[in-house]
């Protein structure tokens, strides 16, 4: 008989978790954005050694590419860390991580225990997550959502209403 408030008890905190998304949202998007804002900050500041390791991944227009991955990175972590654009970071960062996927490291690649120890998957699994989910209440995002998303009144009935939207609008 005691298992009963135990059980609960559990079912209870269980229920309340999804209450608590927005703190894995912020969790997320802080570590996530860190990272990737200081791991871009360094091959921004080491161009010529990032762009002469695209020469040798075989990548065309290795100058415009490492440029573009390294401030992909950068800018995206930080907007990352703000909630910013969210989504469209997310879309950009997983194709960043795919290609590096596909170019760099599969090649090394020999069985699902080397792929499982890769981290561009988890960060493209992370992105994924944030671009669907997306950043959360306490993002700059959701911020401008607030400010932007105002309730039509429509001009028939009483103030407050909304007019139903038309499937063709």
């Amino acid at each position: 008989m005691r298992a009963r408030p135990f059980t609960n008890f559990v079912s209870r905190v269980f229920e309340s978790l999804p209450r608590l998304q927005w703190l894995l949202a912020l969790g997320t998007r802080l570590f996530v954005g860190y990272f990737f804002m200081d791991s871009g900050w360094g091959k921004v500041h080491n161009m010529d050694q990032f762009i002469a390791n695209f020469k040798g991944w075989g990548f065309p227009l290795p100058v415009l590419t490492a440029g573009l991955c390294a401030y992909t990175e950068l800018i995206g972590g930080a907007l990352t860390i703000v909630g910013l654009g969210t989504r469209f970071v997310s879309l950009a960062q997983m194709i960043n991580m795919l290609v590096a996927i596909l170019v760099v490291n599969l090649k090394d690649v020999h069985s699902l225990d080397d792929f499982a120890l890769l981290d561009e998957p988890m960060y493209l699994l992370i992105y994924a997550w944030l671009g669907m989910y997306g950043p959360g209440c306490l993002s700059l995002d959701a911020l401008i959502k607030r400010f932007i998303a105002t309730p039509q009144i429509s001009s028939k009935g009483s103030p407050g209403t909304r007019e139903p939207r038309r499937a063709d609008a």
